[in-house]
C-alpha cells in the first residue's frame, strides 16, 4: 500500500475525474469507502450532481484535501453535505449506499469504471 502515501502528493485537480488513475485508483486502493461513495453519487444522481458538489468549497476541501489525509474519518461530514444538497433523509442515503456497496464490493477498479463509463 505504498501508493496510499503518495496520494497526498497528487495535484488536487486530478481527483475530479473518475478516469484519472492518478487519484481515483489510489482512492480505490486506500480509501475504498470514499471511492465507492463517489461512484454511488455518479451512478445514482448523475455526473452533474458530482460536479455540483465539487463546486461546494467545503465538500471539495473535505473530499480532495482532507479525504486524502483522513480518509474514512471525514465520511460523515461529506455525507452531511450531500444530504443538505439533495434535501434527503440520512436513512435513505445510508440504506441505499450500503446496498450499492454490496453490488460492487468484489469488483476490480476496471470493472467499476466500465460500469459507469456511459455516464461520464
Amino acid at each position: 500500500m505504498s501508493n496510499c502515501k503518495n496520494i497526498q502528493n497528487n495535484n488536487i485537480h486530478e481527483h475530479n475525474s473518475l478516469y484519472n488513475d492518478g487519484g481515483d485508483l489510489q482512492y480505490f486502493e486506500c480509501n475504498r469507502l470514499l471511492f465507492d461513495f463517489k461512484v454511488y453519487i455518479i451512478r445514482t444522481f448523475g455526473y452533474e450532481t458530482w460536479n455540483s458538489l465539487l463546486d461546494n468549497n467545503e465538500f471539495y476541501n473535505l473530499f480532495t484535501n482532507l479525504g486524502l489525509t483522513f480518509g474514512e474519518s471525514i465520511f460523515h461530514d461529506i455525507l452531511n453535505i450531500l444530504i443538505d444538497y439533495l434535501s434527503v433523509d440520512i436513512k435513505h442515503i445510508i440504506c441505499f449506499f450500503t446496498e450499492f456497496r454490496k453490488t460492487i464490493e468484489f469488483l476490480s477498479y476496471e470493472e467499476i469504471r466500465n460500469q459507469i463509463e456511459h455516464i461520464i
